[in-house]
């Protein structure tokens, strides 16, 4: 199997402003479907599993039991605080352009570009304050947080009251 690159314009823009982590979830989530589907056809676990062995040090459904996460209770990205989700995406953009710079062919040394990749992100992060990635903390999940605004935006508006009408100048 040979990697086939993303091309650039399919990979989601960076916001020119910055963003908050529901934002990094959509920019890392979209990051990470196109590399693996690029990288692996889209069908292959593995590929997506060695980037996660690189950078946590354990496979990704070890990583959500170590974080309390059951099976049903979405992706692993959906309780990433902003600095996970930065890390997991510059982890994303730079297996991508080892895979494009080495021309990586075959499933095993595209696994191992990616597994490489993740344990360079790794050291940083330790190098930078002490933190391993898995021991980060689990944050909110996002469709939670969106519903709390929702609601709380709605018992803001009944608070307003109803909009008043405008004045007719005579």
């Amino acid at each position: 199997m040979t990697y086939s690159p993303v091309p650039q314009q399919l990979f989601p823009p960076l916001p020119a402003e910055p963003a908050g982590p529901s934002t990094f979830r959509s920019l890392v989530t979209t990051a990470s479907r196109l590399l693996w589907m690029g990288a692996a056809g889209g069908c292959h676990v593995g590929f997506q599993n060695a980037g996660y062995r690189g950078m946590y040090n354990v496979d990704l459904g070890r990583l959500r039991a170590m974080k309390g996460l059951a099976p049903g209770d979405g992706t692993l990205l959906d309780f990433m605080g902003k600095r996970e989700l930065a890390a997991n995406l510059f982890r994303l953009t730079e297996t991508d352009a080892k895979l494009k710079a080495d021309r990586v062919k075959g499933q095993a040394p595209a696994e191992g570009v990616a597994y490489a990749v993740g344990r360079k992100v790794r050291n940083m992060m330790i190098d930078t304050d002490g933190t391993r990635p898995e021991l980060l903390p689990v944050e909110g999940n996002v469709k939670d947080v969106r519903k709390g605004l929702k609601q709380t935006a709605k018992a803001l508006k009944q608070l307003d009251g109803p909009p008043k009408k405008a004045r007719k100048k005579k």
